[in-house]
């Protein structure tokens, strides 16, 4: 349980770092009915980027998509896991096709990358059968 916590409170705290990390870089450029980083008050910026937008169209269909990977995918080696895991992350992203510009499309794939490679929990749902757990002390046997 604690595993499944963690993949959903890392994506929505990747999601909401990188879209605030671009929006500082980008001053403004991402959505252009939007003011400025430095001109919105700090919690308007971070409940912006945790309550709508990419969080509620990219962010629920991949933690889905995560947490069905993490829970089924159990038996593969943790690269393949990754990529595999960054490959189906991509799917969700195609709202931001039709975003005005392509940087938010950008944005958006890197945060799926660095979730993937970096942040997902692998293996989500640890082995029950198969290779018992190592103690570190030698069995007398």
């Amino acid at each position: 349980m604690k595993r499944l916590a963690r993949c959903v409170f890392g994506y929505v705290l990747t999601n909401a770092t990188g879209w605030t990390a671009a929006e500082a870089l980008a001053g403004g450029a991402l959505w252009s009915s939007e003011p400025t980083l430095w001109r919105r008050p700090f919690w308007d910026l971070v409940l912006s980027c945790l309550a709508v937008g990419p969080l509620i169209l990219v962010g629920l269909p991949s933690i889905l998509i995560a947490l069905l990977l993490g829970s089924v995918h159990t038996r593969s080696d943790r690269t393949e896991h990754r990529f595999l895991l960054l490959l189906l992350l991509v799917l969700p992203t195609w709202w931001f096709f039709f975003a005005g510009t392509p940087v938010v499309l950008w944005v958006q794939l890197v945060i799926q990358a660095v979730f993937a490679f970096a942040v997902m929990p692998v293996p989500l749902v640890p082995r029950l059968g198969g290779k018992a757990v190592e103690s570190g002390s030698p069995s007398g046997g």
